[in-house]
Formats: C-alpha cells, structure tokens, sequence
C-alpha cells in the first residue's frame, strides 16, 4: 500500500514552486500541476509499481486490503530550481518500507536529484520529473529483489 504523501505546506499547493535561491520559495503565476504534487507522485508510484510485476496487487490507503507492505514516501523538494546559471527539475524524496506485521522499516531509499531544464521553461518540467521519479523507482525495484530478510 502506497500511504498518504508527506511534504511541507508549502509544497502542497497546485501552484508550480521556482526557487532562485535556497530560503525563497516563488510561485509561478498561472502555471499549476493537474493534482497536488502529492497526489500526483503518488499516483505515479502506484501506476509504475502496478506495471512492473514487483507487487502481487498495488493499492492506496482507502483500499479495503490489509497490505503485507507499507509504502511511506516524504516530499523535501519538487520545484523549479536556478543553480549554476541554469533551470532545473528539482526532485528529492524519502522513501520507506515497513512490514506492516511487525511495523519495522525493512527498506529505505532516499535521493536529491536535479535534471537541467532548457531555459526557463515550466512545459518541461513533468517530463523531468517523471524521468527522475522512474528512474529512482528502478533502483528501489532492484534493491528489493537483493533484499534478504533478516539482511540488515
């Protein structure tokens, strides 16, 4: 089960966040995702992990199924960010599995990632987030198919 996404207040609005430098949040007028950023990574992960076989059934926190495994997932950063002279797609979580038996963390995976956007130039940043995003949630497919239990 994917759980309900974690994140900052400010990081919860529609509103695409562009960030200059490290303690200003901007907003860019007019320009919003479809969903929160929360909703929208969530979906994201449950689609990606439904079509990649890793999981017998892939669910949401209001499924009616008492999951095997929990899923916990902390936003840090999904913004535009000026760096070097260049725009990029800023994308970092924390991710945690926890055996929802025993309720203890078996697995963890956190990543910071930046991906160059042309210009500044908000049409492209899904597309970047979206590649960050599977690519991160390719490593997490591998290092649960080299997880061992009791392997710390």
């Amino acid at each position: 089960m994917v759980d309900d996404i974690r994140t900052n207040e400010d990081l919860w609005r529609q509103s695409v966040v562009i960030r200059r430098t490290t303690y200003q949040l901007q907003f860019f007028p007019f320009k919003q995702w479809a969903k929160t950023p929360g909703e929208l990574i969530k979906d994201t992960i449950i689609q990606y992990y439904k079509n990649s076989f890793v999981f017998t059934k892939v669910i949401d926190r209001y499924s009616s199924i008492e999951p095997e495994i929990l899923m916990r997932i902390h936003v840090d950063a999904l913004e535009m960010l000026y760096e070097d002279k260049q725009w990029h797609a800023h994308l970092a979580l924390d991710i945690e599995f926890v055996d929802n038996t025993t309720e203890k963390t078996f697995l963890t995976h956190y990543f910071d990632r930046k991906m160059r956007i042309e210009g500044k130039k908000p049409k492209y940043l899904p597309e970047k987030m979206s590649k960050i995003l599977q690519e991160e949630l390719l490593k997490i497919i591998k290092k649960l198919k080299e997880y061992k239990p009791g392997k710390k």
